[in-house]
Formats: structure tokens, sequence, C-alpha cells
């Protein structure tokens, strides 16, 4: 028998797993310090961190350590580095784009308000040790190191490089959207790993390869129609299961897609709006900005000059 009297209008809704419960009771994750970068060759001698570290290989390779497992590492792998665990990282190509986030888990005011960077070499923290995160209770998150797997690495990708781009443009101002978006990322690579039979699903792993191809294709035509025939389905089919597997339709995608690519080239190129526009097949200007208002709620020149 309820103990409470039912709220008019109440209606049955389905709770979180006990694993999610858990989850948003406990993770709380601050963005500490980002970067986009592109480096020459280049060589992190063995150190360890008082945060976590998460890296995205843009392009390049290299050899990364991290604990007692070696491994080489190229465009599109993942790194993840947990707090006092030893690396050490070194780009071997001429030119290697890394982008990366040092953040926390679980804020803390009293832990986590410094500069992530530790220099190359450090290895004894005992000194600091009073600022080293936590362990995380989590069975998933606990056992994370190295390489770390995602079948959906564009979308991973430009989630981490707007990261940087909002931590870049608004600082102080946007923790809260930043600990949101890291949400977000944590829960894409959660669920990789708690997922089994729907990797094996060949239409989901289809609907994510067509999405990736309209993810790097911001500035062409969105065809729809090929798209549907790579998947040897017709376009009612092929819309249907994408917007099953996705939650958006492929057209809804394409214009998120052109926005956050708007949102690199405004924070980290130096061509004016109207050269933005022309790059990504805007008509003009004007649909440009009224696009980038409706999806952003302001200006391309104020997003570029970091106002809301």
């Amino acid at each position: 028998m309820s103990r409470f009297p039912p709220i008019p209008g109440e209606q049955r809704i389905n709770p979180p797993t006990e694993e999610e419960k858990r989850r948003l009771s406990l993770l709380k994750p601050f963005v500490r310090q980002t970067g986009d970068d592109q480096r020459r060759s280049w060589f992190m001698k063995g150190r360890k961190l008082l945060d976590y570290l998460i890296v995205y290989i843009g392009d390049g390779y290299g050899i990364f350590t991290v604990g007692e497992k070696t491994f080489k590492v190229g465009a599109d792998d993942i790194v993840w580095i947990p707090p006092d665990t030893i690396h050490e990282m070194r780009g071997t190509s001429e030119r290697m784009n890394c982008i990366y986030i040092h953040f926390d888990l679980i804020y803390d005011p009293g832990r986590s308000h410094w500069n992530a960077f530790i220099p190359s070499g450090t290895v004894d923290l005992e000194p600091w040790r009073r600022l080293m995160h936590p362990p995380v209770d989590d069975p998933i998150l606990m056992n994370l190191e190295g390489l770390i797997r995602s079948s959906s690495k564009p979308e991973l990708k430009q989630l981490m490089k707007q990261i940087c781009i909002e931590h870049r443009r608004s600082g102080e101002k946007s923790f809260l959207l930043l600990s949101g978006m890291m949400l977000q990322l944590i829960s894409m690579i959660v669920s990789e790993y708690e997922r089994k039979s729907d990797l094996t699903d060949v239409r989901w792993l289809d609907m994510q390869k067509s999405a990736s191809k309209i993810r790097i294709s911001a500035e062409k035509e969105l065809d729809i129609g090929k798209l549907a025939g790579e998947n040897k389905l017709s376009v009612s089919h092929f819309r249907k299961l994408f917007r099953e597997v996705h939650g958006i339709s492929p057209r809804a995608l394409h214009k998120q897609t052109k926005i956050r690519t708007a949102c690199e080239l405004l924070i980290y190129s130096k061509m004016n709006v109207s050269e933005i526009a022309q790059a990504l097949g805007y008509s003009n200007v004007h649909n440009f900005s009224r696009a980038f208002a409706n999806h952003m709620k302001t200006s391309p020149r104020s997003y570029r000059k970091g106002e809301e």
C-alpha cells in the first residue's frame, strides 16, 4: 500500500537502472584543462597525474604507455589515463592532432581548482596526495585504462572538440555546461562497455557508419538517397532506422554537424562569417546567421566573442 495518495494526473515512469541511479548520485564531472593541438614530433616522459586525462588522436601516430601496457596509437584512437597512473606519450609522426581533456569525475571545491598541467617526468606526487582524485566506485570506470573502444568515434570526437571549444570560449562561465557535456561523453563510453548483443546487430552498425559519413561531410549537400542505397534500404526505411538508432533524423544530424563545424571555425580560424557561411554551403550569410542563431541562441559574431 502506497504511503501517499496518487498525485492528480500522475503517470507511471520508467526509473533509472540501479547502475544509472548510482552514477547519477556519484558523478559530478569538472573540466580542468582542454586542448585541440597540432603537434610536431613530441615526447612526454613518464609522469603521473592527480586527475583524469582522455586523449583522442585526430591524426598522426605514435607510441603511448599507460600503466604496464605500451601500444601504438593512430588516427581515431582514444586513450584513457586514470589518476596516479604512470604514462608516457610519444608522437612519432611529423605532425599529430591531439584532442585532450583533463577532468575530475567527482567535483570537489577543495581539490578541483588548480591547473592540471604536471611537467614531463614527474612521478612522485606524495607531497600533493591530498589533491589526488579518489577512486571511483564504478565497475566500468574504475577499470578503464589505456586504449578504449568506441563504435561511434566521429560522434565522440565531435563532442570532445565541442568541449574544447566551450572551455576556451567561455571559461568560467561554462562550468555547468561543460559538466553536462562530460556526462554525455562518459555515458557514450560506459554504454559501449555495457553493450553486448547490440554490437553484433548489423543494422545498428550500419546506422553508425551512415552517421559517421554525415558528420565528416558538413560542407556537402546531404544525399539521403545515396545513404539509403549504400544500406540497401528504401529512403523511408532508412530514415526510420536512423531515427530509431540516433534519436534524430539524418537531416537534423546534418544541420547539427554544420553548426558544430561553424563553431570550430569561429573559434579556431581567422575566416570571417561570410567565408564560413560559404565554406559550409549556405546560400548566403543571412541564412547561415539565422540557422546558427536558431541552434546556438546567439549570433556567430557574439559566439566568437564569447558572449551569450
